[in-house]
Formats: C-alpha cells, structure tokens, sequence
C-alpha cells in the first residue's frame, strides 16, 4: 500500500535476521536501506498480520492482530509512533474492516462485542473513535457498507432490524447518528442492497433493487 508520505507500507515475514518474528508492518521508500519493520506489533513469533490500510493525512491506518485481538492501528511508519488506536472490542477482536477516510475522518465497520458489526469513525485518536450507531439494534449485524461522501453527509448501505440493507446516511460534522433514508425494498425484511455509490452532475447515484423487480 502507498501512503500519503510516499513509502510503501506491507506486511512480511522475516527470515534472514533469525528474529523469529511474524508476519508483521514493514515499509520501503523504494531501497534496501529504506525497507525495514516498522514495528513488532504481535510480539514474538505470532503474526500481527496487518492489512486494510488507508491513508488518513500522515497517519496510516490499519488493522492488526496484537494481545488485544484484531483491532485498528495507527503508524507514522516509525517504531514508536506505531500504536493501538483502540481496543474496541474488549474482550475479543473488532475485525475492523478497511478504513474509508472522508475529510478529516477515517469510517469502516466493526464489531464491539456486543452490538454487532456497526459503522464506527475516527480521526485517529482513542477518544474520537466512536461508533456512529447501531443500526440493527441489539447484538445483530448492520454490516455497513459503501461509506461515501455526498453534500457533506456519508452514505452507505446497512441493514436494519425489520427493512433490510438499506439507504443510510450520517453528517460528516457530527456522526454520531445514523438515519435510514429510505426503505427502497418495501418487502418486509427484505433489502435493496444499494452499491455502487457514484456523484454525478450534483447527484448521488448507486444500483438497488425494490420489490418491483
């Protein structure tokens, strides 16, 4: 993955330096003496296994495996500035999927433990790591999806108790709500699936399926 400083950031396997390390964030700036580890994440012979990068200004974003489970991690691609940036998920793994970052804030979904996997946002601190709501109330998955930026609201695609995946929105200045739009697919319990989210000519457009078809 290119960050926004140019390196590369990756995750590799050292086998040469007899550190019995796992897969763990490596970086390069395109030279032997620039790739190096980062940072021994899951320490010792376990692998952090990091993945899902994104760019967030000049902080990497990304998830990885350490004694807290799966959870979101930050990194300048220095050693100390590799850090957790919350254990969300306190008594297991989060599973953070890959980071959507809008303006000055990174959206991707996750798992708490106890509300399911839900749209979560952070600006890269522990404190404005937050959940944006919990879409399908109770401990059962919205699995949002398709986060994209529109008149300065994100849209995305989620399913609800009782209508489905559906058309989602949150405001980009204060998202810590989330509201359905619409129920396209008026079938009970039945989604439109919307994806496919593109802004054209002042609009947003995206494919879904309502009970006509």
């Amino acid at each position: 993955y290119r960050h926004s400083n140019g390196q590369v950031a990756f995750s590799a396997i050292d086998n040469q330096s007899g550190s019995n390390v796992g897969a763990e964030l490596w970086a390069s700036g395109g030279t032997a003496a620039t790739t190096r580890r980062v940072a021994d994440i899951n320490v010792g012979a376990d692998a952090s296994s990091p993945k899902s990068f994104a760019s967030l200004g000049s902080t990497l974003l990304f998830s990885a495996t350490s004694s807290s489970g799966q959870e979101l991690w930050a990194s300048d691609l220095t050693t100390v500035g590799t850090r957790l940036v919350k254990d969300i998920a306190s008594a297991g793994s989060a599973s953070p999927s890959r980071p959507v970052v809008l303006g000055s804030r990174a959206f991707f979904s996750a798992d708490n433990g106890s509300t399911g996997i839900e749209p979560w946002v952070t600006d890269g601190s522990t404190v404005n790591t937050t959940a944006v709501a919990d879409a399908h109330a109770g401990s059962a998955n919205s699995t949002p999806t398709g986060f994209t930026l529109f008149d300065n609201n994100v849209y995305f695609s989620a399913e609800g108790a009782s209508t489905g995946q559906e058309l989602w929105f949150t405001p980009l200045a204060s998202p810590n709500t989330a509201t359905l739009l619409a129920d396209i697919n008026t079938s009970p319990g039945v989604g439109s699936s919307p994806s496919g989210f593109v802004e054209a000519d002042g609009r947003l457009y995206f494919a879904a399926t309502d009970e006509s078809v």
